[in-house]
């Protein structure tokens, strides 16, 4: 993928996200938000609120297929090479004391999607060439239609909520986790991401010598979209000395 950086000119507060891998710097640079259409072809906008990155996809016309058409996130850290600024990433798993995040959003009652958070792991540093041999966790608080990948291993307790836990060994070169909520969850507040990455390295799927590269928070869609929208990500991160 080729990224297109996206600058708004000055005192321009909103802009559009058209092309497939569109980015844009938010928020001071201490985030990014991408368009993200990595899985089809399909057209997608979305509009992006430069100040503090919220957005709302307005056009999207992916038909339904079985691959994930997008994935249309704001994200702090190092996704595929390009990093936000001051983010802390990427971090040792072994040094994170505290990872707390919120983030509400808009679902929608058409369509094929998820909102989910989307967190990055890898044995290496480099993210230029994405996170061979480390793993994805993702989690998912609310959907329509749509299913994790993988099998279903059990259900958990955390942070007040219950979770079926799914994994596939190997999804690209990487392996996939997913946290699916058992009731929809439409905001977060302080959301312990930390107690997720804990539950994984407790089953072995993550290492504590790995490092986090990024947290981002988004859609994967199937099909339609438009509607959905993003509102107030924030991410924190501490680390232990």
């Amino acid at each position: 993928m080729e990224w297109r950086f996206i600058e708004p000119a000055p005192g321009q507060d909103f802009v559009e996200l058209a092309g497939l891998f569109d980015v844009v710097m938010v928020a001071d640079r201490r985030y990014l938000v991408m368009n993200n259409v990595w899985g089809a072809l399909t057209p997608q906008t979305l509009l992006v609120d430069v100040r503090n990155g919220d957005f709302t996809v307005i056009r999207a016309e992916h038909d339904g297929g079985e691959q994930v058409a997008s994935y249309p996130a704001i994200v702090i850290g190092c996704h595929w090479e390009i990093s936000t600024d001051g983010s802390g990433m990427p971090v040792e798993v072994r040094r994170l004391a505290s990872l707390l995040s919120s983030w509400s959003f808009t679902p929608i009652d058409s369509g094929k999607w998820n909102a989910a958070y989307d967190l990055w792991f890898s044995p290496l540093t480099d993210s230029t060439i994405g996170y061979p041999g480390g793993a994805e966790i993702m989690i998912w608080l609310d959907r329509r239609g749509a299913a994790p990948d993988g099998s279903l291993v059990e259900t958990v307790g955390i942070g007040g909520l219950e979770w079926e836990v799914w994994f596939e060994g190997k999804k690209r070169d990487w392996v996939y986790i997913a946290y699916n909520s058992k009731q929809p969850v439409r905001e977060v507040n302080n959301l312990d991401l930390l107690a997720f990455i804990q539950d994984c390295m407790r089953r072995g799927w993550i290492q504590r010598d790995w490092y986090l590269h990024a947290v981002e928070a988004g859609f994967e869609i199937w099909k339609g979209g438009v509607g959905l929208a993003s509102r107030g990500f924030s991410v924190s991160l501490t680390r232990k000395d």
